[in-house]
């Protein structure tokens, strides 16, 4: 008889996975917010110049926009009042930022699947998907297969998936 595939009577991983699909939203929804700003600071630099409430105002007037999905009828107001720099640098802390979030929550979900012993795997999976996140991000257009990657690392698909590939490998049958 096969186990099952996630404790049942340790139901923790349950809560991981409600975590990391609520910060996987909340990250993304960030950056999709952050790189519009970007996106529109860097089409109309003399925006770059104006005050925060000046900003608000110019932004106030936009019709909104769909990007990614979501709707963006304004955006956070931080943003006002950062500059073109300090938003690339924000951009940069929460990419490596949000990877590190959903390592530790990874590795948190293979604790509480009981398969702690697929952290090596786990480690290999996020060093593999990084070179190739770096290896495509430097092709010409390539941001997009990038994004798409760190997407996967920013879910509960490698370690979800990490737990998956081992419970069936144990499920066939030897002989």
């Amino acid at each position: 008889m096969t186990p099952p595939l996630l404790p049942l009577k340790r139901p923790w991983w349950a809560l991981v996975i409600a975590v990391m699909l609520v910060s996987g939203f909340q990250v993304e929804q960030a950056k999709i917010n952050l790189n519009d700003y970007l996106w529109t600071l860097e089409t109309h630099p003399e925006w770059e110049a104006a005050g925060p409430a000046e900003r608000a105002a110019i932004w106030a007037e936009r019709p909104a926009r769909v990007v990614n999905h979501y709707e963006i009828t304004e955006p956070w107001a931080v943003f006002h009042t950062m500059s073109l720099r300090e938003i690339v640098a924000l951009k940069w802390a929460l990419g490596i930022g949000s990877v590190l979030l959903f390592f530790g929550l990874d590795a948190l979900f293979l604790r509480a699947a009981g398969r702690w012993e697929l952290r090596r795997a786990l480690t290999g999976v996020y060093a593999l998907v990084g070179v190739l996140v770096l290896g495509t991000a430097a092709l010409d257009g390539g941001y997009d297969v990038a994004r798409e990657l760190l997407g996967f690392l920013q879910s509960p698909l490698p370690s979800f998936l990490l737990v998956f590939a081992r419970w069936a490998l144990e499920a066939v049958p030897r002989g």
